[in-house]
């Protein structure tokens, strides 16, 4: 399957910067590729917030979630470069994905990854709310993630709340004419409770 360059690093940015880095659940250090009917699902978490960006790749892999550790991920980002050009070629299957020209094969975790769908994808009517409090460095760091996927002069990022208990979704307003290949961009972050004022 083969993707724009840049619209992949991006991807992988944005899901890299919600997965987990040093989890005891080690499965949640890493990013998933998860290919679901015709779409292509890159996906971080660390289990208080997490991001997914999905593609319609143009020819279809096998159907199946992969798994790709943090640490093969941000080696294949830097030979990859800040501006890459042209397009990759995944080979996903196998137990393996491999990222062409670079020939670079990304390490897979062996175990389940969480059920992503069921936290990030809003489901139902939001629970009206006057007040909800969200961990600040999180909602600032998946801000600026998907801010990198949005129109250059604008950086639109839409937020819904879904309520005190489901967390707020945050969508990328995607520039097609900066990232033609890239469906939708989201972060889901989880609330905190409220401190209480002594």
């Amino acid at each position: 399957m083969e993707i724009k360059a840049k619209d992949f690093v991006e991807a992988l940015r944005c899901a890299l910067a919600h997965a987990g880095k040093k989890d005891v659940r080690y499965y949640i250090n890493s990013v998933a590729f998860d290919m679901q009917g015709d779409t292509l699902s890159l996906v971080g978490t660390d289990g208080h917030r997490g991001a997914f960006v999905e593609f319609k790749p143009r020819t279809l892999p096998a159907q199946g979630v992969w798994v790709a550790t943090r640490a093969s991920v941000e080696v294949l980002l830097k030979a990859m470069g800040s501006k890459p050009a042209g397009y990759v070629t995944l080979e996903i299957g196998a137990g393996e994905i491999r990222v062409d020209p670079i020939g670079l094969r990304l390490e897979m975790i062996a175990g389940k990854y969480p059920d992503w769908r069921r936290v990030m994808i809003p489901h139902g009517r939001p629970e009206p709310t006057t007040e909800v409090g969200f961990n600040a460095d999180y909602l600032a760091e998946s801000v600026k993630a998907l801010g990198r996927l949005c129109h250059s002069k604008y950086r639109a990022v839409h937020m819904e709340l879904r309520g005190q208990n489901s967390g707020i979704v945050l969508c990328a307003e995607i520039c097609e004419a900066d990232f033609p290949e890239i469906e939708r961009a989201a972060a889901v972050i989880m609330p905190i409770r409220p401190v209480k004022k002594e």
